[in-house]
Order: structure tokens, then C-alpha cells, then sequence
């Protein structure tokens, strides 16, 4: 008999009745809750180069057309909804979606551009998980350098045999938190 395993990061119990979390409504970050390699966790989910990485710095990876950028974080701060924007300021915005290759990517400024076959079917629960639909889940891949590149497990792409599993974490930043003009 299967056993339904359900995260108390994507659900909660009233009355004996299963309740999915609310989606996220804000802007947040993502960071990682558990991987089978500790030094994971706790890490940010950064934007860089069209993808997403982990142990990297997202202020190295944003650009500001202003004098004054005082206002940016330089974080990677992602906005919930059927759009999956990015929380910047650059005119028409940069989405986050999972590429046909299973890359956590996102837009580059000024482009609406995304390769076919890529999905934005991507789930933000408050206080739980960022999942990603039709996957089993999230890796972290090493790339060179000390980072590792976010993937959506996808059914039929094969990935590096030393890939790990990883859960990312919704955390809400305050509203009104842009975390870049643009992410490049």
C-alpha cells in the first residue's frame, strides 16, 4: 500500500481535513531548508547569468541604470503569482520559470524571450516550500567555482550523478523590498 507523505511545508491539518498553505502573496526570497549535504542550508537562492545559483552573490550579478541605487538590496527577491516576476524595476520586468533542461532560470532585461518547452508552473507556499510542478523536486548541481546551479528534477532530463536534492523555503521580505533595477 503507497504511503502519502505530506510536508507540514505544504500543508496543515484542521478537523481532521488536510489544508494546503496559502500561496505567498508578497515578495520573498528563497533559501535552502534540507539537502543530504548540510553545508546547503541556509543558503540564498541567487540570480545570476539568466540562472539561478547557490553560494553566490547576487550584488555581483545586478546592474542599476540610476546614480543612486541606494533603494536596491542587490538580493534575488522574487513576486508570487501567475507572472512569476522578479521583483525589479527595469521596464517590462524579468520572469523566473524552469527551462526545458530543468535550469531555474529567468529572463534577461528588456526580453520576454523564454525557450520553448520551458514551464512557469512554479508554487510559493507563505511560510513553506517554493516547488516546482510536474518535477520531483529541486537539485543543486556543482558548476565551477565553489557555486551550484538550481535544477527542477525533471522526469526524463538526466542530470550529473553528483546533483543533490535540495527544499527551498519561501521567506516574505517586507512589501515594497526591490531586490535590483535588473538582474543580468
Amino acid at each position: 500500500m503507497p504511503v502519502l507523505l505530506i510536508s507540514s511545508f505544504l500543508a496543515f491539518c484542521t478537523n481532521g481535513q488536510l489544508q494546503p498553505l496559502a500561496a505567498q502573496t508578497g515578495p520573498f526570497q528563497v533559501t535552502v531548508l534540507s539537502s543530504p549535504l548540510t553545508s546547503l542550508v541556509g543558503q540564498d537562492v541567487n540570480a545570476c547569468g539568466e540562472h539561478f545559483f547557490l553560494d553566490t552573490t547576487a550584488g555581483g550579478c545586478t546592474f542599476c541604470a540610476f546614480g543612486s541605487c541606494a533603494t536596491f538590496t542587490n538580493t534575488t527577491v522574487f513576486f508570487p503569482g501567475g507572472f512569476n516576476l522578479m521583483d525589479t524595476m527595469v521596464p517590462g520586468g524579468q520572469q523566473y520559470f524552469v527551462g526545458p533542461d530543468g535550469a531555474l532560470s529567468y529572463t534577461a532585461p528588456h526580453s520576454a524571450a523564454i525557450p520553448p518547452g520551458s514551464s512557469f508552473d512554479i508554487e510559493a507556499f507563505q511560510g513553506g516550500l517554493f516547488v516546482p510542478a510536474n518535477s520531483n523536486g529541486w537539485l543543486a548541481c556543482p558548476v565551477p567555482g565553489p557555486s551550484q546551479q538550481i535544477f527542477a528534477n525533471l522526469n526524463g532530463v538526466v542530470f550529473p550523478a553528483n546533483c543533490v536534492s535540495v527544499s527551498l523555503a519561501v521567506n516574505a521580505v517586507p512589501s515594497g523590498t526591490v531586490g535590483a533595477y535588473e538582474y543580468v
